[in-house]
């Protein structure tokens, strides 16, 4: 992040590169959504040193199944700022936790706009949705065939079980 946008480019095509060339996977650690994106094949989001989701990148960013991951992705800059009518996303409500001293229950709770009493009282199990898809939060409904249906309207296709990454499946990133 502290590289030239230009030079940070090129490393990123490099590695790129590398990755799809020699085979190879990467643990990559960002804050920064639009390099995670152009970069991973699946994505972990941890928030407060715990996984709230993951998922393969595309189901991330299509079909973010937590509300965290909601709210990364509505703050994810894009070009939509200069269309007529843009409203902008809304902002977290509620004080961030202190990573030395969490709240009981999801660590999420105190700024999610979909919190439930039980949220207050335990934290959610990370629940598999799909082969390639897991989540951790109480609110989001979740059955066995593969479907999430959040509180905010989104319901995850069914996903048939797929096969596992080949070594050139590089990616698992984590953002935080």
């Amino acid at each position: 992040s502290a590289l030239d946008v230009s030079v940070q480019a090129q490393v990123l095509n490099l590695l790129v590169r590398l990755q799809r060339d020699l085979g190879i996977s990467y643990l990559f650690i960002s804050h920064d959504l639009s390099v995670v994106r152009h970069l991973a094949h699946r994505t972990v989001v941890m928030y407060l040193g715990r996984i709230v989701a993951q998922s393969t990148s595309r189901s991330f960013w299509n079909v973010p199944l937590h509300p965290y991951v909601a709210a990364l992705k509505q703050a994810t800059p894009t070009m939509d700022v200069l269309d007529e009518g843009y409203v902008p996303p809304p902002v977290l409500e509620g004080e961030i936790p202190s990573a030395l001293n969490p709240p009981s229950g999801c660590r999420f709770s105190s700024r999610c706009p979909h919190v439930l009493p039980l949220c207050r009282e335990s934290y959610p199990a990370l629940r598999q949705v799909s082969p390639t898809e897991s989540v951790a939060c109480h609110p989001v409904e979740v059955v066995p065939d593969g479907v999430a249906t959040t509180p905010w309207g989104l319901v995850s296709a069914p996903r048939v079980a797929m096969p596992a990454a080949p070594a050139s499946e590089p990616l698992l990133a984590r953002v935080a």
